[in-house]
C-alpha cells in the first residue's frame, strides 16, 4: 500500500506536507521508532480514533484511517480538507545558528479568530527520505518518506494565540547524528487538541 500512498504525496507536494510516524508495530524494532520512542508514542497515542494498523492515514486530524489508497479516497479526502477555508498562513524559515544546531521562525498571520478550542503549535523536524541499502525490517521497504525524527519544543506544544494578528515563534534544535542534515525540513502545526483539526501547517528546508 505505501508506494501507492507515496506516490500522491509527491505528486501533491506543492499543496500538502506529510509526517510519517513509525510505531511500535509490527515490529519494536524499527530504527525510526527507536530512534524518539516516546514522542513517536506520543504523536500516534493523539490522534483521534484507534489507530491499531500500519500503514494508517490520518488528514487534518478529522479525516481518520482514509483506506484503502485508490487515488479516489485519496483525493477524496484531499478535496474535501481544501474545500473548508483557513484563517491561518504560516511562513516556516530555517537557519543554521552553528555546525549542529537549526534556529526556526515560524510567522504566523491569523486574519480572523480561531474558533474555541485549545490551539497548540508543534514544529516537527521531518526527515525526507531516509532510504536503506537494505530492509532494516521484514518486509522489503527500503524508502521511508517524511520521516519524523523530533518534536520542537517537546509533544504537548505551545498554547497558540486564538486572536486575529501577526504573531511569531522561535524555536532551535539540535541536528542529530544519526539524520541526513540536508534531508531535514521544519513543519509547523497548527492544531486543536480538543478536536484534533488542523488549520494549517507550514514547512521549511534548511537555508
Amino acid at each position: 500500500s505505501n508506494p501507492a500512498l507515496n506516490a500522491y504525496m509527491q505528486l501533491m507536494s506543492d499543496s500538502l506536507n506529510a509526517v510519517t510516524y513509525h510505531a511500535w508495530w509490527p515490529g519494536s524494532s524499527d530504527p525510526m521508532y527507536q530512534h524518539n520512542i516516546q514522542q513517536n508514542r506520543d504523536r500516534i497515542q493523539f490522534m483521534k480514533g484507534n489507530v491499531n494498523a500500519t500503514p494508517w492515514l490520518n488528514v487534518d486530524g478529522v479525516i481518520v484511517d482514509v483506506w484503502p489508497f485508490t487515488s479516489g479516497n485519496l483525493s477524496g479526502a484531499y478535496n474535501t480538507r481544501m474545500a473548508v477555508s483557513s484563517p491561518l498562513g504560516l511562513e516556516v524559515n530555517n537557519r543554521r545558528i552553528s555546525n549542529d544546531s537549526i534556529e526556526v521562525r515560524v510567522k504566523a498571520f491569523l486574519l480572523s479568530d480561531l474558533p474555541q478550542g485549545t490551539w497548540k503549535l508543534r514544529v516537527y523536524a521531518v526527515e525526507h527520505p531516509i532510504d536503506y541499502t537494505a530492509a532494516p525490517g521484514s518486509n522489503g521497504e527500503k524508502h521511508f518518506p517524511h520521516v519524523f525524527r523530533k518534536s520542537v519544543p517537546n509533544s504537548s506544544g505551545d498554547l497558540f494565540p486564538t486572536t486575529a494578528g501577526n504573531y511569531e515563534f522561535i524555536y532551535r534544535y539540535k541536528v542529530e547524528t544519526a539524520w541526513k542534515d540536508s534531508n531535514i525540513s521544519s513543519i509547523a502545526v497548527v492544531q486543536d487538541d480538543l478536536t484534533k483539526e488542523v488549520a494549517n501547517t507550514g514547512s521549511s528546508n534548511i537555508a
